[in-house]
């Protein structure tokens, strides 16, 4: 079940009140965006640890962040109450059958109408995003700003600067390795086989997006 809005769609709504877990920018926003239109919440991941099953029962959660480490981290935490997540994505997107898991958040202004392309659970997509030909981003990736991604399956994790290009081709999908960050400004043309922090296919560092905070 949806629940449309001028300017967000809330999709694997259960309608019970929403709570956004993480002091975080964006949860922050998508608070101050809902607090007024439907029951809403921001707590601590701290704060919903200390609830009753009962309480989680009675609501639903998501955690929208650039920070991939986090955002693994509140999922860890949350998993033993088995909780409800809800997805939120942005009425101004142009989609067409993409198919967007849950706990993930997607802003407007983004692009994807070729080949099915699939945005995996707990992932933030920021703006101005292109998703081409056979595009798959895994669960817990974070995707910056007007970045181009073809024919690339993004595995776990990976967080891509602002203005990053993936550009593989039919004859070789780019196949990247999970937990990868990718500086500003780069652009992927081979297969990325080991995780690190990378300026287009060069490795910078060996540090991943789960203990380099690139953002």
């Amino acid at each position: 079940m949806n629940y449309s809005d001028c300017g967000y769609n809330v999709l694997y709504d259960n309608k019970m009140p929403m709570c956004f877990v993480g002091n975080t920018v964006y949860n922050k926003l998508l608070y101050d965006h809902w607090k007024d239109k439907r029951p809403c919440l921001l707590h601590t991941v701290e704060e919903v640890e200390l609830k009753s099953q009962d309480w989680i029962d009675q609501h639903q959660f998501m955690c929208a962040v650039s920070n991939v480490g986090f955002k693994r981290l509140v999922v860890e935490k949350l998993s033993k109450f088995n909780p409800h997540y809800f997805s939120i994505v942005g009425n101004n997107n142009n989609f067409i059958d993409v198919d967007i898991g849950v706990g993930t958040f997607v802003q407007n202004y983004n692009t994807a109408v070729f080949d099915n392309p699939r945005i995996g659970n707990h992932c933030t997509v920021t703006s101005y995003t292109v998703l081409g030909h056979k595009s798959v981003i895994d669960d817990f990736c974070h995707v910056s700003a007007y970045c181009f991604i073809n024919y690339t399956n993004l595995q776990s994790g990976n967080l891509l600067a602002i203005r990053c290009s993936m550009l593989g081709h039919p004859g070789e999908l780019l196949n990247i390795a999970p937990n990868c960050n990718f500086m500003m400004g780069s652009t992927v043309t081979k297969p990325v086989v080991k995780t690190g922090t990378y300026f287009g296919n060069r490795l910078v560092s060996e540090e991943s997006s789960l203990t380099y905070k690139l953002l």
